[in-house]
């Protein structure tokens, strides 16, 4: 009896976090940050704890809980079971974060060089810039234009700022309209209209603002406040595209998957690893977590989507294919 109680408050207390998580007002807004950490967490122990019981006691309906919780694990983490992928899309879209190429042109060189070997039709970045380029920013965006074959660019970062959003494509760029973007940050938003052979496509590539651990350290009062600033990010830019069919939503967001900042964009946007059954990769080389994403509006179809590896970023590389 002991034990079950136990199981249940393992297992329910942070599902409970991602349900109270979902309410439009969450006064504790960093514990939504860490709840999906929770609840996948309280899965693995659960189907552990689950798999020790079974082979002690011989109990049957324990190995089917433990199928059960490792099923719930899989699906929580973006799996799915009916899969349809397709390399015959209409566009590739390749999304990075950079990370302002560790001021090394070695990295700059090997990240062009990953990019026109993917060949793809539209290259979206985060932290984008060189240091020692400072402050031509207009020559940097041309340079790497040229390096990986994608004439179409826009680059235009904070006045006061070297590093910022860029976007290269083999389409026309018809118009750049930016959202927001944070003195001393590298935290940026614009939402750019690509002219596909006539047919409009909206690509908001954002950074949304980093908690920075260097300098917010454990302080909770911090993190609260940049989620919040991420928050404001995010429906600035949601507002922005409310009234535009074919957009898309892909960047460095800072937050993981069932966060508060995560379900406020899934609500009206689908999120296109998830879909492809390859949510549970982590796009962040440093710690096992996915924070960066290619969300799509319900009029566009995803026929590929996954996470490569780059030893030039501390960011892996989004490779999405999708049709219009």
């Amino acid at each position: 009896m002991k034990w079950s109680k136990a199981f249940s408050v393992i297992l329910l207390t942070p599902i409970g976090l991602i349900a109270y998580n979902s309410l439009d007002d969450f006064p504790i807004l960093i514990l939504s940050e860490f709840a999906s950490a929770f609840t996948l967490l309280a899965l693995s122990i659960s189907a552990i704890s689950l798999m020790v019981h079974a082979s002690r006691y011989q109990y049957q309906s324990h190995r089917s809980l433990t199928f059960v919780c490792l099923l719930l694990a899989y699906v929580f983490l973006g799996g799915k079971m009916d899969i349809q992928i397709s390399d015959h899309s209409d566009l590739h879209i390749v999304s990075i974060n950079v990370a302002q190429f560790g001021n090394d042109t070695i990295h700059a060189r090997g990240i062009a060089a990953l990019i026109k070997g993917l060949n793809p039709d539209i290259v979206v970045l985060q932290e984008f810039g060189l240091y020692y380029k400072w402050p031509n920013t207009a020559v940097v965006a041309a340079q790497f234009s040229k390096k990986i074959g994608l004439s179409e660019y826009h680059f235009e970062p904070h006045k006061d700022n070297i590093f910022g959003t860029a976007i290269f494509a083999k389409f026309p760029i018809r118009e750049s309209e930016l959202v927001y973007n944070q003195i001393s940050q590298t935290s940026e938003g614009w939402i750019h209209h690509l002219d596909i052979n006539g047919t409009s496509l909206f690509v908001a590539n954002v950074q949304l603002e980093s908690y920075n651990f260097q300098n917010v350290g454990s302080d909770v009062l911090a993190m609260t406040m940049v989620q919040k600033r991420q928050l404001n990010q995010v429906k600035m830019l949601l507002k922005r595209l409310s009234d535009k069919h074919k957009s898309i939503i892909v960047g460095d967001f800072n937050a993981i998957p069932y966060s508060k900042i995560y379900n406020v964009t899934a609500r009206e946007y689908e999120d296109s690893m998830a879909e492809m059954g390859n949510g549970w990769q982590s796009t962040y080389v440093k710690l096992p977590i996915r924070i960066d994403y290619l969300f799509h509006s319900k009029d566009i179809k995803v026929g590929r989507a996954d996470a490569l590896y780059t030893e030039h970023s501390d960011h892996k590389v989004l490779s999405v294919h999708i049709d219009l």
